[in-house]
């Protein structure tokens, strides 16, 4: 593995793989939103002229779920139209591509966890512009990866944890949802599970989410029970805090068949966020 370009390496999964390519000598080129805006086509050409990437591993995204609401045009711009483009250069210089997608792709009315081969329903328009992209960059790189994934923590401020840090440090009194299931997935776990999977060149699409269910208010009491915290959590409904973006009730994703593939599964999510704890009690 060589000439690695990572997009959106100012995000937290970004930083985690220049961290880890960085770690084991792998030439990779880091690009911030700033150093490169994936809707730039011009900018785009300019890149995979000059540098030639074997892999482009894909973390630029509009993210912001219910501003997407508004930012129709600008979401669809990067999570949906920029992977056309990438798409069509990647063919051309025999690029692989690894590209991250999302569990709000399924309208999250199923009961038992996703397949890959669940037909995705979008209710927000987040979901759809992710489903265009995943759609884009299959149909124009055959050399592609997407991978779905769901509840991402890791070294940044727009996680879950962090701002569930933020509200304990401010409030003896928390409200969390119960109604919204999901798995949170680390991202050193995303790293490690697609640096093997780009093995294979078992190209497609998959899904990779840490093992186990549970809701926010779960995930929440984890954190704060490891944590000692010494106020009060108490169930919520979604409703009680309405979004402009529908958020989808359950969206737990299946892990096959990465056993299949590669021996092993994600860690369970608890062990997982343990370790982010930890992590985080040494800074």
């Amino acid at each position: 593995m060589k000439k690695v370009v990572i997009t959106g390496a100012g995000g937290q999964l970004g930083k985690a793989f220049t961290k880890k390519l960085q770690s084991i000598g792998i030439e990779c080129l880091p690009l911030t939103r700033k150093e490169l805006d994936i809707t730039d086509l011009h900018r785009l050409k300019e890149l995979f002229l000059n540098f030639r990437p074997q892999y482009l591993i894909n973390c630029a995204a509009y993210n912001e779920v219910d501003k997407a609401e508004e930012e129709k045009e600008k979401a669809l711009l990067v999570n949906g139209i920029a992977l056309r483009y990438i798409g069509n250069l990647a063919a051309q210089y025999q690029t692989t591509v690894i590209h991250y997608s999302t569990d709000y792709v399924f309208n999250g009315e199923k009961e038992e966890p996703y397949l890959i081969s669940d037909q995705p329903k979008p209710i927000n328009h987040y979901g759809k512009t992710k489903l265009l992209g995943e759609k884009e960059i299959l149909t124009h790189n055959p050399k592609t990866y997407v991978i779905r994934v769901s509840w991402v923590f890791g070294d940044g401020e727009q996680n879950f944890i962090y701002k569930l840090l933020s509200w304990a440090s401010k409030n003896e009194k928390l409200r969390i949802v119960t109604d919204q299931i999901s798995s949170p997935t680390y991202t050193e776990e995303i790293v490690k599970i697609t640096l093997d999977l780009i093995k294979t060149e078992q190209y497609g699409l998959y899904h990779l989410s840490g093992e186990g269910q549970a809701s926010r208010y779960d995930w929440a009491k984890f954190i704060l029970d490891y944590l000692n915290w010494q106020g009060e959590l108490i169930p919520a409904a979604s409703q009680d805090f309405p979004t402009k973006a529908k958020r989808p009730r359950y969206s737990k994703l299946s892990n096959f068949p990465l056993k299949n593939l590669l021996g092993y599964l994600p860690e369970t999510w608890q062990e997982s966020t343990e370790k982010y704890l930890k992590e985080l009690k040494k800074i």
